[in-house]
Parts: structure tokens; C-alpha cells; sequence
């Protein structure tokens, strides 16, 4: 009579080759939640400036887009900035506000957009004496790595198009 089952070298043999492949595969998958948590910072961002220039050529009027308190990362709100000042006040009309990025982001802008971005109603960004405003956004984890798996930038043309880039030149290497 055979019985039908397992001996216990075999059952050992099959425990250490799970135990192997789990060892291989769980930081694999901890990289790729990560990363895909990063780009969906990034393109929740970058959705909301692309709302914004819609907005103002819709609208014909001034749409700006500024951080939350001290930091972009802490959210950031969307309004109809009629009297140009980038600061919003009771009169101007809400258009969106945004919640804080996930914990273990970081979202920076640079000298031009440090606290917000203007788009005048032909489209295009402009701070609030009518320069041009051009800049790079750049989204980070908490690793301060500056490679494509750990950071993207965000960044705006002369035209106002917002556009990703995974590229380790245009991630502000001091924002991460």
C-alpha cells in the first residue's frame, strides 16, 4: 500500500525555495508601489496645471495655481486670481484645492514658482508684472535620490504646457 503525500524533505525543499523567491521578489514590489506612488503624485500635479491654463483660456481671466501654507507639498489650491496679486482672497472664486501629497513625497518648485503659478487667459504663465513665467516643479520620495525611480520634474514651457520629465538634469538635485 502507497500513501500519497508529502515526506518531510520535501516539504523543507519547498518551504526554503518560497522563502527564496519571496526574499528576491518583496523588495521588487516595494520599489514598484513606490514608484508608482510617485507618478501618481506627479500626475495628480500636473493634471491640476493643466485644469488651471483650460480654466483661464475658458474663462478669460487669470488662473493661479498656489501652494498651501509653506510648502507645496502640504496641497495646493486653484483660483480665478483677478486682481493679479498670486494671493487669493475672499472675493476670488475657488476653482479646486488639492490635499497634501502622500507621506514620503516631497514637492518643490523653484525660484520662479516657489509659491505659485499664473496663467493669463491667452494660456500662457505669467507672474503678476506680466514676465514670463517659466519653471521646473520637481516631486521626490524621502530617499533624497535624484534618479528617474525616485524622482520626477515637473516642468513649465515659455507656451504654459506642463510636461514630466524623468531626465537627472532637470530634477533640482538641492529639491530632493
Amino acid at each position: 500500500m502507497h500513501r500519497r503525500g508529502f515526506t518531510l524533505i520535501e516539504l523543507l525543499v519547498t518551504v526554503a525555495l518560497l522563502a527564496a523567491i519571496l526574499g528576491i521578489a518583496i523588495p521588487t514590489l516595494s520599489t514598484i508601489v513606490r514608484s508608482t506612488a510617485l507618478s501618481s503624485s506627479t500626475n495628480r500635479f500636473l493634471t491640476t496645471l493643466a485644469f488651471a491654463r483650460s480654466e483661464a483660456v475658458k474663462r478669460g481671466e487669470r488662473i493661479t495655481v498656489r501652494r498651501s501654507g509653506t510648502d507645496w507639498s502640504a496641497g495646493w489650491v486653484v483660483f480665478v486670481d483677478r486682481d493679479g496679486s498670486g494671493d487669493r482672497n475672499n472675493t476670488e472664486p475657488l476653482l479646486r484645492d488639492s490635499r497634501a501629497l502622500r507621506d514620503g513625497f516631497r514637492l518643490t518648485g523653484n525660484q520662479m514658482v516657489s509659491e505659485s503659478l499664473s496663467y493669463i487667459p491667452q494660456g500662457y504663465p505669467r507672474t503678476a508684472s506680466g514676465a514670463l513665467q517659466m519653471g521646473t516643479f520637481t516631486v521626490c520620495d524621502d530617499t533624497g535620490i535624484t534618479t528617474a525611480g525616485h524622482a520626477r520634474a515637473v516642468v513649465i514651457s515659455a507656451t504654459g504646457r506642463a510636461r514630466v520629465s524623468h531626465r537627472i538634469s532637470d530634477i533640482d538635485k538641492n529639491d530632493c
